[in-house]
């Protein structure tokens, strides 16, 4: 799954996510070391402590780029790509648009992309992850409360 201008995860994508996983479903999420919308990208880190023990994987593409990818591989038969955040906003009030595509040619394709990520990326682990400096919890936190506003 890619990354954008994201906040914090709508509920019903976080249960999603959270069953899926639950069912025994790897759920990966490449998300960027880096954006170029601070203030979200703080909120959004808020949310990695939560997503990463309840199972899923977050992986860091490196910094300096940006990934704003947002598309979503389901097995090897379908995908859903589009333009949302995996928020609120997306979904009811910026009116965005995604399509599903079931082709397994065209979700290959997609594969290739996320192997191409995951060469730049790494693997967050939690221990990294709370082991973080004060400030950058803090700066997390702190985003994460204004998210409703962003």
């Amino acid at each position: 799954m890619g990354e954008g201008q994201q906040q914090q995860p709508d509920d019903s994508m976080y249960n999603t996510l959270r069953t899926a996983v639950g069912r025994g479903v790897e759920v990966d999420l490449y998300m960027g070391e880096t954006s170029n919308h601070a203030l979200t990208h703080h909120a959004q880190r808020s949310f990695y402590e939560m997503l990463i023990r309840d199972g899923i994987r977050i992986f860091l593409y490196q910094a300096p780029w940006v990934l704003h990818s947002k598309f979503v591989l389901i097995d090897d038969d379908a995908a859903v790509v589009g333009s949302s955040n995996m928020d609120i906003r997306s979904f009811v009030l910026d009116h965005e648009v995604n399509l599903m595509v079931v082709d397994r040619d065209f979700v290959g394709r997609l594969d290739e992309i996320v192997a191409g990520y995951r060469e730049h990326s790494h693997e967050l682990e939690l221990a990294d992850w709370l082991a973080r400096p004060w400030y950058q919890k803090y700066l997390d936190n702190t985003a994460r409360l204004t998210s409703a506003l962003q």
